[in-house]
């Protein structure tokens, strides 16, 4: 904003205590709050409470007490309720209220709010979508793009009376504790699903011997009441289970998909916006709702690629570099291997026959005939599958439900915040 501009200083909505209280003050950055600049070394400090955009990246809502302060540097001393800003793109999003005193990296700034300011009050004016996009203009650098600080400063803000920055700031901090809340218990649920998942499932013992006599080696650590006395799960190779497919793309279907590790079998133009596969795609392989796809590139968190079923379509094609498999037995449950391929029950197999090659770029060498003929899993009987299945998505359930909610209450954030707060 600059000062020359007119501003609507009178927020759309408005607490009735302030009703009559006029129009809001004009005021730059600089003019409530500063930048800290006290530093120190790590030689004079404990380990503690050190945060790093590292930190600020791990949760959205809040910052947990942090890692050991690096062994040599200089850091910036900041105190409760200083707020932390991250000053690299694309990190320039990440911003939050000090809850405790600590000592921060160097791509961190540290705004503190001077004695005439309310600080919750002014960190939300720092946590803005407004505020945010005018530090993006002022970044500079190629690899490692920073924020230009005295341009941050020189931002242009409508600050209210003392009283009616508390009651708007006590407002937006009790939709942000709510937001804590179902965000905590978002990851809750995921850390339960993981752990129950590593609980319900069974890790191979000891390779392809189908004769195991039934241990406790064999069986899942939780087992459903029904299934306790009965067999442990049987050995068989993939070959066994699935059949490949490789029906080429005669159809001249369009529905290119690609693989995402949160969202399973996508169609790229919902992942990247738009097609990035070759334009004659009649080479790419068809496949069919509940069909799988294994892609052989190393990801994060699937250090032996990534295997998920179709879900979000009738049908799609994706490239002639995955492998692609459907299951023999129509009583054979596609939700149960969903889950088990998210584990990393299946990785040690993998990795015994997994070769990288030097100039594929994270591409596993990985043939057909070792993929169904080599790789062992440990499978339960069709009913106990479906009733994993079943518990398992039961809970996915309830994690979408949680993250609707999650995205449904940052969404009513910003838009009470629009109101809240005069629009230029």
């Amino acid at each position: 904003m600059s000062d020359k501009q007119t501003y609507n200083r009178i927020p759309a909505l408005r607490f009735p205590e302030f009703i009559n209280d006029g129009e809001w003050e004009v005021k730059r950055l600089r003019d409530i709050v500063t930048i800290v600049e006290e530093r120190c070394g790590s030689d004079r400090l404990n380990i503690g409470n050190y945060i790093s955009t590292e930190n600020m990246l791990q949760n959205l809502e809040g910052i947990k007490r942090a890692s050991k302060i690096p062994m040599t540097g200089s850091f910036t001393l900041f105190k409760e309720g200083d707020v932390l800003f991250s000053n690299i793109r694309p990190y320039l999003k990440k911003v939050w209220q000090a809850d405790f005193s600590g000592v921060a990296s160097n791509d961190i700034i540290v705004f503190r709010a001077k004695e005439d300011f309310y600080k919750p009050f002014i960190s939300h004016i720092i946590k803005s979508d407004s505020f945010i996009a005018y530090s993006m203009l002022g970044a500079k650098g190629v690899k490692m793009p920073r924020g230009d600080k005295n341009m941050m400063l020189d931002y242009s803000v409508l600050i209210p009376t003392f009283a009616e920055q508390q009651r708007i700031a006590t407002c937006l901090s009790a939709v942000d504790e709510l937001i804590t809340a179902v965000s905590n218990k978002l990851e809750q649920l995921k850390a339960h699903k993981k752990g129950l998942m590593q609980q319900l499932f069974v890790p191979l013992n000891g390779g392809g011997d189908k004769s195991l006599i039934i241990n406790e080696l064999q069986t899942p650590i939780i087992r459903f009441p029904e299934f306790k006395n009965t067999k442990g799960w049987e050995v068989k190779k993939l070959g066994e289970i699935f059949d490949r497919l490789a029906n080429r793309n005669k159809v001249n279907n369009q529905n290119v998909l690609t693989i995402s590790a949160q969202h399973g079998l996508v169609s790229q133009y919902d992942y990247f916006n738009k097609n990035v596969a070759a334009n004659d795609v009649t080479n790419y392989y068809l496949i069919s709702r509940g069909d799988f796809a294994y892609n052989k590139s190393r990801s994060q968190g699937h250090p032996f690629g990534a295997i998920k079923a179709l879900r979000k379509y009738e049908t799609g094609i994706v490239s002639p570099l995955y492998i692609c498999f459907r299951a023999k037995d129509d009583n054979c449950n596609v939700g149960f291997y969903e889950f088990y391929f998210d584990t990393d029950l299946i990785n040690d197999e993998m990795g015994k026959i997994a070769q990288e090659g030097a100039r594929n770029h994270g591409l596993l060498n990985i043939s057909n005939d070792d993929f169904f003929n080599r790789i062992n899993i440990l499978t339960p009987s069709d009913s106990e599958q479906r009733k994993i299945a079943d518990c398992l998505s039961s809970l996915d359930e309830t994690i979408r439900l949680y993250n609707d909610k999650l995205t449904m209450l940052r969404h009513h954030k910003r838009g009470l915040m629009q109101q809240l707060f005069p629009q230029a």
